[in-house]
Formats: C-alpha cells, structure tokens, sequence
C-alpha cells in the first residue's frame, strides 16, 4: 500500500519497508485481529438499524440525522446515498425526524422536485449530545493507553475502513 495525502496506505504496494518481510507470529497476529474486527463488526452488523436508541430515535434515524448535520442541506436521495439505504427507507427516516422536529424539509432551490434536509436546532443538539456520549465512552476505553498507541489504533481504524471501501468498490470481498 502507499501512503495517501492522509497516511492511509494504498493497496499495491507491497510491505511497509519498516517492518521485516517474514515475520513468524504475523500469521497469528492477524488471525488474533481477524477475530476481534469480526466481534466488533458483529456488534454493529447485527443491531437493527429500526432499534431505538437511548435518544428516542432510531439508529438509522441517527445517522440520518449525522447525514443532514454534517453534509447538509442535502436531498432525500444525498441521505439513502450516504447511508446506503433506498429511497424509501431513507425517506422514512427524515418524515420521523420531522415529526420529533430534529429536521426541517424544504423544496430544493434548483429542483422544485426535490426536497432539501436540515438539521433543526434540536437535532444539532440531540446530534451533539449522541456524539459525545460516543466520544466519552470512548475517552474511558483509551485513557488506559499511551497517546502512541491511541494514534495507532486510530490510524489502523482508518487503514481498515480505507481497504474495505476499497474491497467493496472493487467487488472484492478482501484485499489482495
């Protein structure tokens, strides 16, 4: 992999120069690792996108409404796209969002077709409040850690999100 504008390496470039081309415990090292990312993934995987969360909404509703807080104003259609979700799906998402007043819909500026979301004052702040609820469990997990080993766990995060987008833009299911 080579390293992109952010650090992320790229696939296709072969082993990190600073590491040693045959290392004996790589092999259980990243069946160790394999194992703890599928635990992690099962625990998001697994839980019911209609589920409510302690916040009165549900999760696909939360990330609607993290959708129209950090890309907003944005259409119907820019919500399902961000969160890989259909239409309609996405659409009932921001309707009940709009009945607990955290969104505002609108006519689209350009596209009297389409609808335009924003995020209300409320849903800022409920937004605001399920982040750092989120960032405060997170600080707990950490703090126990030096800052280097916090930045690597970070920057490895980044890394596996980087190749799976990678994967599932390509087709594949792993990296080559």
């Amino acid at each position: 992999m080579q390293p992109d504008a952010g650090g992320v390496r790229q696939a296709g470039a072969g082993p990190s120069p600073a590491l040693p081309r045959h290392d004996p415990s790589l092999a259980d090292d990243a069946e160790r690792f394999s194992r703890a990312l599928e635990a992690l993934a099962r625990v998001y995987q697994l839980q019911d996108p209609r589920q409510i969360c302690s916040y009165g909404i549900s999760l696909t509703e939360c990330y609607a409404l993290e959708a129209a807080v950090e890309r907003g104003p944005l259409t119907v259609n820019a919500v399902a796209a961000a969160l890989s979700l259909d239409k309609s799906t996405a659409s009932r998402a921001v309707a009940s969002l709009k009945r607990k007043g955290f969104v505002a819909r609108r006519n689209h500026p350009r596209d009297g077709r389409a609808l335009e979301v924003s995020a209300t004052g409320a849903g800022l702040r409920l937004y605001r409040r399920i982040r750092e609820s989120a960032r405060a469990c997170h600080r707990s997990l950490l703090e126990e850690f030096p800052p280097e080993v916090r930045r690597a766990a970070a920057a490895l995060l980044q890394r596996i999100a980087a190749a799976d987008r990678a994967c599932a833009s390509a087709g594949s299911q792993s990296p080559q």
